[in-house]
């Protein structure tokens, strides 16, 4: 089989060379990690992982489709939330379409990992975990991991990122949280950023890994 990938952010088209069937893998971008707030006492909570989504797709020879990597989300300034992690999709949202993992949030959640895409094999991303407060020296939170194509990203774990789901490319490591530091950024594809931390200055918060988009034909 042939296998063509898409790992800029933004819209590509693809032009199928084969009628028939091809398999199409997209992976969400990872969510930002918050930035640390000395006035809410707490390290920043990290951001989830994106999302794995797989179908069997029939494409027609010399016909354009179009590709949709999603970014992942910009890590939070000091006592700023991140952003979330956007969408990847193939021809559209509601064809094949894998879910960002959100954005962390000032005194809030972790971010959740990306979640209820559009297609026949979905794994879901890693949460990310919550900042810690005075008791943990005000560590960050850390990334979720982004999913693989054969298993769920990890959940983040206090300041430690979630490991990236297993399979191919074996990567989307969640970014540590901040330990009187900034957060680590998300690996690709689809990490979740970790968290700033807040001991003595506010530290901003990891960037999500972008997402990607891989065509694979003849279908296996």
């Amino acid at each position: 089989p042939f296998t063509e990938v898409f790992t800029t952010p933004g819209s590509s088209s693809w032009i199928s060379t084969v009628t028939g069937n091809v398999l199409v893998e997209c992976w969400g971008g990872g969510g930002g990690g918050a930035g640390g707030s000395l006035g809410d006492a707490v390290g920043g909570q990290g951001g989830g992982g994106g999302e794995y989504v797989a179908s069997v797709q029939a494409v027609v020879a010399t016909t354009s489709y179009d590709t949709f990597v999603g970014a992942g989300g910009a890590g939070g300034a000091a006592a700023t939330n991140g952003v979330t992690g956007s969408d990847s999709y193939f021809i559209d949202n509601g064809t094949v379409k894998a879910v960002g993992g959100l954005r962390g949030r000032v005194n809030q959640a972790g971010g959740t990992g990306g979640t209820d895409g559009v297609g026949t094999t979905t794994f879901n991303g890693g949460n990310g975990a919550n900042g810690l407060d005075v008791s943990d020296e005000f560590k960050a939170g850390g990334g979720g991991g982004g999913a693989g194509s054969t298993a769920v990203g990890e959940n983040a774990s206090g300041a430690n990122g979630g490991a990236g789901g297993s399979g191919n490319p074996s990567t989307g490591e969640g970014g540590a949280g901040g330990v009187d530091a900034e957060g680590t950024a998300g690996a690709v594809r689809g990490g979740g950023g970790g968290g700033g931390s807040a001991l003595v200055v506010e530290r901003a918060g990891g960037a999500g890994a972008d997402g990607m988009v891989r065509i694979t034909y003849p279908a296996p």
